[in-house]
């Protein structure tokens, strides 16, 4: 279990660290040019772990299912940036994101909000 946690911390700290910045030529921009990957990552350990990337909070849809006829669970996770967040599954089953995006503001930090429209 030990080796198993060191290559699991070696990649993660791979993950983490900045890339190298991008040849000239690929440094143009090309209509050709892909997005930038998705933020989140599911790590395969044995529990399952997202690790985000990116420096922003993102909500992320993931969708666990076990064999047999059952409906897929679905949930929704709050990962802030830079960090890991353990999945809340405790048994076996398939997992995959299903869905990515910016975490919503916090209450009251959205638009303003006036009552009866004042």
């Amino acid at each position: 279990m030990t080796i198993r946690r060191t290559l699991l911390y070696s990649a993660l700290a791979a993950c983490l660290t900045p890339a190298a910045a991008p040849p000239a030529s690929a440094a143009t921009g090309s209509a050709s040019s892909s997005p930038d990957p998705s933020c989140v990552f599911l790590l395969p350990d044995s529990g399952g772990t997202l690790l985000n990337r990116c420096e922003t909070c993102r909500e992320v849809t993931i969708e666990r299912t076990q064999g047999g006829e059952s409906a897929p669970l679905v949930r929704a996770l709050i990962v802030p940036g830079q960090s890991l967040a353990p999945l809340p599954f405790h048994a076996a089953g398939r997992i995959r994101i299903i869905g990515e995006r910016a975490c919503p503001p916090p209450p009251g930090h959205g638009p303003r909000q006036t009552a009866f429209g004042q």
